[in-house]
């Protein structure tokens, strides 16, 4: 096996992950308030992510950073390759499958839930917003196992690839509005969303086969290390949660006020996160 890169050169891979993929959602703001300007289109495919998001943070981000991760580099380290290989393929199978069946339930119950985030939208607002909702909610389960595959491969010191996929993910979404919404409209940027999640999960692939990954179908609560990732999800659950929380709430506020309120909400909020995201 290859040694791994110095922290020097990860750093710098990741610094440079994170200052492209910030260009390019500037240059995916700048498509979409482009094609679409900031109007009651944008309102509705912006407060389209809330359930999506909601799925994604508290399944997939609950259980990558503070939970997974350190897991799953304590089994390849202390105990054996063969174990960390079985925690590594039961947590992508359970947490993918949490994921699937979360974005089926929101889908069939999207026309109770999302009228709800957006109370001040009208009548086709609402539509337009459960409509863009059932589109998105794939990207859920994508990013759900998505995220695992990016703590197994930083977890084995492989930046590269989990550094290129969210360049991958906005892209989609510019070419969505560039070159769908003639056929697709407001669709076009949302089905960029779901194709960008597939293939920032498809990039990362060929790195698990580089790092020598056995993967298993079998996705058994009795894996050992899977319960302690689980009990580690519990206070992250908690702080993701919150962040959400303020994000509907946010989203019902704004849904009261003049048409384009929460497209320009989150154009701000992207240009303010830029320097703390690239830091």
């Amino acid at each position: 096996m290859t040694p791994g890169p110095t922290l020097r050169s990860a750093s710098l891979i990741l610094i440079a992950g994170f200052l492209g993929s910030r260009a390019l959602g500037v240059v995916r703001n700048m498509a979409l308030a482009g094609t679409f300007g900031a109007g009651p289109e944008l309102d509705a495919y912006f407060a389209a992510f809330r359930l999506p998001d909601l799925i994604f943070q508290l399944i997939g981000g609950a259980a990558l950073g503070s939970a997974f991760l350190p897991t799953f580099a304590n089994h390849y380290v202390q105990k054996t390759q063969e174990s960390a290989w079985r925690l590594a393929s039961a947590a992508i199978n359970l947490f993918t499958l949490a994921g699937g069946v979360a974005a089926a339930v929101c889908f069939i119950a999207a026309p109770a839930i999302v009228p709800l985030t957006v109370p001040g939208y009208t009548d086709a607002g609402r539509e337009d917003t459960v409509y863009l909702t059932r589109i998105m909610l794939g990207s859920s389960v994508f990013f759900c196992a998505s995220g695992l595959v990016t703590g197994v491969l930083n977890g084995r010191h492989h930046f590269l690839l989990p550094a290129f996929a969210p360049w991958v993910y906005n892209l989609s979404i510019i070419a969505g509005a560039l070159l769908l919404q003639g056929p697709a409209g407001i669709a076009g940027p949302a089905w960029g969303v779901t194709i960008g999640a597939g293939l920032h999960l498809l990039v990362q692939l060929p790195g698990l086969r580089r790092i020598g990954m056995r993967y298993r179908p079998a996705a058994g609560l009795g894996t050992p290390g899977l319960g302690e990732v689980l009990r580690l999800m519990g206070p992250r659950i908690l702080g993701l949660g919150s962040i959400q929380v303020n994000w509907l709430v946010t989203t019902v506020l704004a849904s009261g006020l003049v048409a384009g309120s929460l497209a320009g909400l989150s154009y701000a909020w992207a240009v303010a996160m830029l320097p703390i995201g690239v830091i």
